[in-house]
């Protein structure tokens, strides 16, 4: 591959996680609000009434799941084949958290189990940063800035 089509390659990822990044900082902003609901007592019922939070975790999902299939068709350098493997398993699983952890506020009846929710967030937050992790790995690799 030549040394454009691995710029383009970093470029695409560059863009797909720096986005990732802001759309976790929201996720992590109304997490932090349903969780303190949550230990207060409200209902899923409730919580639902803040349009924003379905929004942010709503539209989140898509998003992410969008930036993943820009991921998946970037055309990977030979050299970093095994680690674009590693760091998109990752941010998959990442993705499927993130859709669990929906499902959880948005799907559930009743009272939120705070619990599983910070169990399913400290897993989704794992898989995140191996998947950050990894690109930086394959950008040093490609000799990315």
């Amino acid at each position: 591959m030549n040394q454009t089509g691995i710029q383009k390659y970093l470029q695409t990822l560059t863009q797909a996680l720096e986005k990732t990044k802001e759309i976790e900082n929201q996720w992590q902003t109304k997490l932090a609000f349903v969780i303190q609901e949550a230990t207060a007592g409200s209902t899923v019922e409730d919580i639902r009434h803040y349009d924003d939070v379905h929004e942010v975790f709503g539209h989140g999902v898509v998003l992410l799941e969008r930036l993943c299939n820009q991921i998946e068709k970037a055309k990977t350098p030979l050299k970093v084949n095994a680690l674009n493997r590693r760091m998109f398993t990752n941010y998959c699983r990442y993705i499927d958290d993130c859709e669990e952890l929906h499902a959880v506020i948005h799907h559930n009846l009743g009272r939120i189990d705070v619990a599983q929710l910070k169990a399913i967030n400290h897993q989704r937050e794992e898989h995140l940063q191996t998947s950050l992790a990894t690109f930086t790995l394959i950008k040093e690799k490609l000799g990315g800035d």
